[in-house]
This record gives structure tokens, C-alpha cells and sequence, in this order.
């Protein structure tokens, strides 16, 4: 996407973007993937997780199924917010342990030489707390925000009705816009 961005098949035209601007935002799995990303490219001037892994080990499912997932191709992951089996197709496995080094998100967040925010939930029931700890106490540029009583998706659901923020995603998008003010 950031390559994109910087090339001339982007709608938007280039004097209504500042390049010396461009900040990540990332949610759980996507939070820790987003640490890598803005360790990997220093267009990333700012980085904000919410709710973020410290870890993509996670994403695996334990090693006793590996057996099983490659013959079939793939494993679910019930998600309990929406009621939903997710696949995980056995590419990722293999992807992930032909670039174990790569993904390493604690290795990567202590590399950051760029402001980051953690936004974590002290009730995250998806990803520990622990985890936002984890990565504040490895980084040298990290600020933890916890919000108190703050689940992992900060009061929303799948799909989000109503038209506007609960609380905590308010405290949350509050904390955000002043970091990056």
C-alpha cells in the first residue's frame, strides 16, 4: 500500500499528501503486524497498536495439529464476536516458519526508533494485557495507554450498529488524535 501511495496510479494527487506524515495503525494480529512493517520501513513515521499481539505464535495453532492442518489445508479458529469459524490455510504456517526471524514482533518493536502509542484494554479478553507490557518494557519510544475496563474491541462488535463510539473506542480515538497532533 505505501508503494502505491507513492506511485502515480493513486487517485489522490501528490500535493494533498505529506510523505513525511504517514502513520500505522493496526488491531491485534494486526497490530504486531504493523510493528514489523514499521520496523522494516522508514516512510513509517508513527505507529499506533490497539489491542496488539506480541507475538504472531499466537496466530498458531498449537503444534500438536501441525500434522493435521498441513494434510487437510487448513484449520478454524472460532471467533466468539461474530460466531464465525475463521480459516487459517497451512501457507501461513509455512510462511511463518520460512521467515520465523522476520515476524519476530518483540525483536522488531525493540528496533523502533519511532513514536509509538499502545492502546490496550486492562479487560482484553482476546489478548492479555500482558502483551502491551511486554512491548512497552522492550521499547525505547513506546507509550502505554490502558483503558480501564476496556475489552479487546473497546466496546464495539461485529457488526457495529449503532452511530456513535462506544466509550472506551472514544478514550481510545482520543488518545490517537493527540499523539499524532
Amino acid at each position: 500500500m505505501l508503494d502505491h501511495i507513492e506511485s502515480d496510479l493513486f487517485p489522490v494527487p501528490k500535493e494533498e499528501l505529506n510523505f513525511n506524515q504517514i502513520f500505522l495503525m493496526g488491531h491485534s494480529r494486526g497490530g504486531g503486524i504493523s510493528i514489523i512493517k514499521a520496523a522494516e520501513d522508514s516512510r513509517i513515521k508513527k505507529l499506533i497498536t490497539l489491542a496488539s499481539v506480541s507475538s504472531l505464535t499466537s496466530v498458531m495453532p498449537v503444534s500438536e495439529i501441525l500434522d493435521t492442518w498441513k494434510q487437510k489445508g487448513v484449520h478454524y479458529i472460532f471467533n466468539s464476536r461474530t460466531k464465525q469459524n475463521m480459516p487459517l490455510y497451512y501457507q501461513l504456517a509455512e510462511d511463518y516458519f520460512a521467515n520465523e526471524q522476520r515476524f519476530n514482533v518483540l525483536k522488531c518493536e525493540s528496533q523502533l526508533d519511532i513514536p509509538h502509542l499502545i492502546i490496550h484494554g486492562n479487560q482484553d479478553e482476546t489478548v492479555s494485557l500482558d502483551s502491551a507490557i511486554e512491548l512497552t518494557e522492550i521499547s525505547d519510544t513506546a507509550e502505554l495507554f490502558v483503558i480501564k475496563d476496556g475489552n479487546h474491541v473497546l466496546g464495539g462488535s461485529h457488526p457495529f450498529p449503532e452511530s456513535q463510539l462506544p466509550d472506551h473506542a472514544l478514550l481510545a480515538v482520543n488518545k490517537a488524535i493527540d499523539f499524532l497532533s
